[in-house]
């Protein structure tokens, strides 16, 4: 039995769950399949752009840094592999079993992959071919900059007992690239000010986020700065070809 996940705003290419059965079924030891995706608008028009993720090999530090899984819509999951980390709660019906973190509103993904990666022996395995479109907008719970870091900080606390070494080894790579992710989010929002202290951030907190992916993390702090700019000087600049700038302004 299988599991696939598709939030409100998004959709799927119509061979998708075909394939990630296919996928599954010829890698018995992957718990979570997942395929890269593309980004489309509120009219549901192409972007041009998409994510491109690892998709071979995955540690439980490419889990906790870069998610490769990268958004909800992307994942099919083996119902086994979340048999083995289904909890009960106190307050929950007798016999209810949960699996995602009811009391996160963001994040719950990560933390659910989190535990997978921790604690069991499931892998996790991608597909090359683009099945998810996932609709880019200023809309709902990921517009709010404060709000998802904090849930995301909550689901990576829930996950250190128990391996305390491992988190406190990773954990400044990942804040680090959390906060570059959420400095290219309020790019999109228009708040550069709050872009530029992110990415400042970002790197003083695990300057190998530069180092590791050297061209994304510069076109990041370039955007963060023309960001701040007056509308009319950067309606001039993307005329002028800084294409990458609009491009960003998606991620």
């Amino acid at each position: 039995m299988y599991i696939a996940l598709l939030d409100s705003d998004d959709y799927w290419a119509p061979r998708k769950l075909e394939l990630h059965l296919a996928h599954l079924h010829a890698n018995p030891s992957v718990g979570v399949s997942y395929s890269a995706s593309l980004f489309v608008d509120d009219f549901s028009q192409p972007l041009g752009i998409g994510q491109f993720p690892k998709l071979t090999n995955i540690t439980a530090q490419d889990i906790f840094c870069r998610n490769p899984v990268v958004n909800g819509s992307a994942a099919v999951i083996r119902r086994r592999a979340l048999a083995d980390i289904g909890v009960t709660k106190p307050g929950r019906p007798r016999g209810a079993i949960e699996y995602f973190d009811e009391q996160l509103r963001q994040s719950e993904d990560i933390e659910c992959w989190l535990r997978i990666a921790l604690n069991t022996s499931w892998t996790f395995a991608g597909i090359s071919q683009p099945l998810t479109y996932y609709r880019v907008n200023n809309q709902g719970l990921s517009a709010n900059i404060e709000k998802q870091h904090h849930s995301w900080l909550t689901a990576v606390r829930q996950n250190v007992a128990g391996h305390e070494a491992f988190f406190a080894r990773w954990q400044p790579l990942a804040e680090a690239y959390q906060e570059r992710y959420l400095a290219r989010r309020a790019v999109q929002l228009g708040d550069g000010r709050r872009a530029l202290a992110l990415i400042h951030r970002a790197l003083w907190r695990n300057w190998r986020i530069a180092w590791q992916e050297p061209a994304r993390t510069l076109l990041t702090y370039a955007c963060c700065w023309l960001s701040i700019l007056p509308n009319r000087m950067l309606n001039t600049l993307r005329h002028s070809g800084l294409w990458f700038l609009s491009k960003a302004q998606a991620l």
